[in-house]
């Protein structure tokens, strides 16, 4: 049986694992920046997507060009 993509593996050698993040689409109720763009997330809904795993906030276009683990 596999773990699931975003859980972290048994590490031996003491090196933190790195994580993917786990995105949702999100409804903000206050104004908030994109956490690789620092643009605002605009629109009355779906305005981007918040990570469950440490709570990132940012753009549909700009999730495919992180290159940070989840931390």
């Amino acid at each position: 049986m596999s773990a699931p993509v975003d859980a972290p593996s048994d590490d031996v050698t003491g090196d933190s694992p790195e994580l993917k993040h786990s995105f949702l689409v999100h409804n903000y109720k206050i104004p908030t920046k994109c956490s690789h763009c620092r643009h605002l997330l605009v629109g009355f809904t779906k305005q981007g997507l918040h990570c469950k795993g440490c709570k990132m906030n940012v753009h549909q276009d700009c999730s495919d060009k992180l290159t940070k683990s989840c931390k």
